[in-house]
């Protein structure tokens, strides 16, 4: 048999969601009404209105706050509370410190080093493993037996006493991460021993084993990895449950050996003891059992424990017993039966060297697997979770490379290599051991999900009752962490990318173009005293970030090219006082603002009536207030007198495809409702219709021609309607019904030139997606869109189509839908 066994490392570069800090601040809508510029408190009429904040305000990673200050300097990259914080690409050593970040355990003080007999070396100082992979890269006879650790504990504790043998000491070259060797000097050192037992002699027992199960650690590569799965679980070919040879088809998906899902393992022998759930595994998580600062001193308890009850007479029968649980990998079948003739052996190498043939190698204690939060569905508590990545297992990998990697034909006889898993995650709830494979890991089409009862074998067995994983299809599981899984929302159309973000103040969000480059812009807009900052869209979900001075009240916000210049400017309407704020874009993220006194509750609504670029502005005062058309000037506004009247909804589209925007104006109920066309001459024709009824309206480009459409929607059983517009302001009215009570959102995206509708129902509630072909007709699909954040459509997408951005106040994490 040899053990000794040399293992390649792996490679630890990875993925990693990432996110890049946004700057924090806000505008202010200057001083009271006045003929000239209103400029920001401190600042001249002609100086920018935006500033980046140079104490803390962090930009993206590929450019600066384009509000520099005055020093020029690039803002820090911290954080202050609250602050939306936009997407952009992690560096590689902020990639690597999330991927190589270790296990811990909550509530549970490290224990003290312990001083070290003077008798004992220690290992050499710590050597990093290379990456080359290793030729000797094998499993160790341990390994490869496909006997659990712990099967047959019971009958060699039983066993009468036998004189133990003598062995040569092994004094083999070996290599142990320096992550594991502390936390088992740390358990040997901590637990409860007899008289007899030294700490040292404890330590060397719980090193033993290891040598045999998970790696013979004979170079640097080959160091014992913690993250090691059991790969020699092969199902025997026969279905039953007497066995755990038998019993392996139910570690595959949906216990089914012969499952197209393979990568949907479940491995039952974990770590560098190999503790399975047959045996001494069963009460553990597979990341408690990867974990050696949790496990250490479990182990190293249990050896204790085993050596100082055991009725043998001798100290190397007392470490036979102590090894019970690894009598299999022990056992030296050419040597009087029983013994540990092979664990022996190492022991007596190790204690003999004092260690000093031993070599510390740099790892962390969990040996690469990464502590997460997660949620579940259906629950917004947040539980902590490990990712489990095989790719970035650190230390020895034959186990991660063996192949083939799916294991082939399902039948010992012919194919003893079980699959290795896909990625996954593991979570402990209540009294079971959860694991998830998620679609983005595995190709699959479908989450998968595999519950074990935590004490029981993870293979069904007649004689255990609640042995067995229990599969279903799905996960409902969100990682908080890094935004993968079913997180909200996360689920895009096809096509359509999904970038997160984080912003836990309370913002109003408002799309625009403040530059004039086509890509979308966003104002996250903080009512009160709260910073308010300028996203300045790059294409692909990313942004630059610039913080704008404090606007210190509470403001309706408006978005139009009033001057006509390609750049989107800000209109701040101070309702509740009758001041109007109008912030010109200076195309740079700055703007110039001035201020107008404007009737109390007056809305401000943007319409390009006259075609082209420049938005005129309609002052509508619901009632018997003073109504008003505005048009710039060039320095200023001039002014028509409007009587409208009555409370409408307004909304603003080219219904007649001239290419000059119209003006309806809908009131629920019985009431006349109008729109407003606007000629190519200059001209208005008023026509009037009759809807009836309460609904929600809504416009957009649904068949793709030049005409903007209305959408007309009822939550409930009221029939919904759309009407296509058309030249010479004629509809065609064809219905339809959704039914339930959904928010409806008009975006083109995935950008194919028509608009389509999101049928969206905040929380968990079913949400579809509503498309219309260019003939007009209308086809709808299922689409997840939980959560509560709210839509705001806006250019977002690389080309300068359409995006959504999903925001809601709260630190859960938002998202950037963009193609």
């Amino acid at each position: 048999m040899s053990h000794r066994t040399s293992i390649r490392s792996i490679a630890r570069a990875g993925t990693a969601a990432v996110v890049v800090l946004l700057a924090a601040g806000g505008l202010a809508p200057g001083s009271p009404a006045a003929a000239a510029p209103a400029p920001p408190a401190d600042t001249a009429a002609s100086t920018s209105a935006a500033t980046a904040d140079s104490s803390g305000s962090p930009a993206s990673s590929s450019a600066t706050s384009s509000g520099a200050t005055s020093s020029g300097a690039t803002p820090s990259a911290s954080t202050r509370a609250g602050e939306p914080t936009s997407p952009a690409p992690k560096s590689a050593a902020q990639q690597s410190a999330a991927q190589h970040s270790d296990l811990q355990q909550s509530g549970a003080a490290e224990p003290a080093q312990p001083a070290v007999p003077a008798t004992v070396v220690q290992p050499a100082p710590t050597e990093t493993i290379p990456g080359a992979p290793d030729p000797n890269d094998q499993p160790p006879e341990g390994a490869r037996d496909g006997k659990p650790v712990g099967e047959n504990t019971a009958q060699v504790l039983a066993a009468p006493a036998v004189p133990q043998a003598a062995v040569s000491a092994d004094v083999t070259r070996r290599y142990f991460g320096s992550g594991p060797w502390a936390a088992i000097q740390n358990a040997a050192a901590s637990r409860n021993r007899c008289t007899g037992l030294t700490a040292t002699e404890l330590q060397a027992m719980v090193l033993t084993t290891i040598f045999l199960e998970s790696s013979g650690a004979t170079s640097p590569s080959g160091a014992p990895a913690p993250m090691t799965l059991s790969r020699y679980d092969e199902w025997s070919g026969i279905k039953a449950e007497n066995t755990n040879i038998n019993a392996n088809y139910g570690l595959y998906a949906f216990r089914d050996p012969n499952t197209i899902f393979k990568r949907a393992f479940w491995h039952p022998g974990i770590g560098i003891w190999q503790y399975d759930s047959a045996g001494v595994g069963a009460p553990y998580t597979a990341a408690e059992r990867m974990d050696t600062n949790f496990l250490a001193p479990i182990v190293a308890q249990l050896m204790a424990t085993r050596y100082c009850n055991s009725s043998q007479s001798t100290e190397a029968g007392k470490r036979y017993s102590a090894w019970a649980d690894w009598s299999l990998s022990c056992n030296d079948p050419g040597a009087p039966q029983p013994n540990a003739a092979y664990c022996e052996s190492i022991y007596q190498g190790l204690m003999q060297t004092g260690f000093s043939n031993v070599t510390q190698v740099s790892m962390g204690a969990a040996g690469g697997a990464q502590q997460r939060s997660c949620t579940l569905a259906g629950s917004s508590t947040v539980l902590p979770c490990w990712y489990i990545d095989p790719s970035q297992a650190q230390g020895a990998t034959w186990w991660a490379t063996a192949r083939p990697l799916d294991g082939g034909v399902a039948n010992r006889d012919t194919s003893p290599i079980t699959p290795i898993a896909s990625p996954f995650y593991v979570i402990k709830q209540g009294s079971t051991e959860r694991r998830y494979w998620l679609r983005q890991d595995t190709g699959y089409s479908s989450d998968i999900t595999g519950v074990r009862q935590l004490g029981k074998n993870a293979r069904p067995k007649t004689n255990q009752p609640g042995s067995g994983v229990n599969w279903t299809a799905g996960a409902g599981l969100c990682d908080r962490t890094t935004f993968r899984g079913a997180c909200d929302p996360n689920n895009p159309p096809a096509g359509v990318q999904n970038t997160p973000f984080t912003a836990s103040a309370s913002y109003r969000v408002s799309a625009l173009d403040a530059n004039g480059d086509g890509k979308g812009d966003a104002l996250f807009y903080a009512p009160g005293t709260g910073a308010d900052y300028l996203w300045l869209g790059k294409g692909s979900g990313q942004f630059t970030s610039v913080r704008l001075p404090a606007i210190n009240d509470t403001y309706a916000v408006t978005v139009a090219d009033i001057d006509g210049d390609g750049r989107d400017d800000l209109l701040f309407n101070q309702q509740s006082k009758g001041v109007l704020s109008v912030w010109r874009s200076n195309g740079n993220g700055t703007f110039s603002s001035k201020e107008y006194k404007i009737p109390p509750k007056t809305q401000v609504i943007p319409f390009r009536g006259q075609g082209g670029r420049l938005a005129q502005l309609l002052l509508y005062a619901p009632g018997t207030a003073p109504d008003a058309v505005w048009t710039w000037t060039g320095s200023s506004f001039a002014t028509k007198r409007e009587s409208i009247g009555t409370n409408y909804i307004v909304r603003v589209g080219d219904f007649d495809g001239n290419g000059r925007e119209d003006i309806l104006f809908y009131a629920p109920g019985t009431a006349t409702d109008y729109i407003w066309f606007h000629s190519i001459s200059g001209s208005r024709t008023i026509k009037s219709y009759v809807v009836n009824s309460n609904y929600q309206v809504q416009v957009g480009n649904f068949d793709g021609d030049r005409a903007t459409d209305i959408l007309w929607y009822a939550p409930g059983g009221t029939p919904d309607y759309v009407w296509f517009g058309g030249p010479n302001a004629n509809f065609s009215q064809p219905s339809f019904a959704m039914g339930g009570s959904y928010q409806p959102v008009v975006a083109d995206l995935p950008n194919v030139g028509r608009d389509a509708v999101y049928w969206f129902a905040p929380g968990t509630s079913p949400d579809l997606l509503s498309r219309w072909s260019s003939g007009r007709a209308l086809s709808t699909s299922g689409i997840e869109l939980d959560g509560t954040d709210q839509p705001t459509v806006g250019k977002f997408s690389a080309s300068g189509g359409d995006g959504i951005i999903w925001y809601s106040p709260g630190p859960q994490p938002h998202w950037i839908w963009w193609q």
